[in-house]
């Protein structure tokens, strides 16, 4: 799959170890994609491990376009979405 790509991944993973509080008008993804630390860097992974399991460039695009929305609606309608792909993969 392409997603595992860096330039299609759902967000750059942060090195330095920022771990102030979510801002007010902060976006979850801005949240996650600024945040760093052991703590933070793990669901990060986690959805991209679950996101390169989607199969086809137009579906995964548009999960991530969703993810990286600063729509907070978008993005948990976009989690849940892979969340129950996630499951019927491992399901069968």
């Amino acid at each position: 799959m392409s997603g595992t790509a860096s330039s299609t991944s759902l967000g750059r993973c942060s090195s330095v170890a920022v771990t102030r509080p979510a801002e007010h008008r902060e976006s979850t993804f801005e949240f996650l994609n600024r945040v760093g630390g052991d703590y933070w860097r793990n669901p990060r992974e986690l959805m991209q491990t679950w996101l390169d399991r989607v199969s086809g460039d137009q579906d995964y695009n548009d999960l991530r376009q969703r993810f990286r929305s600063r729509d907070d609606e978008q993005f948990r309608c976009a989690f849940l979405e892979l969340y129950l792909h996630e499951g019927l993969v491992l399901g069968n």
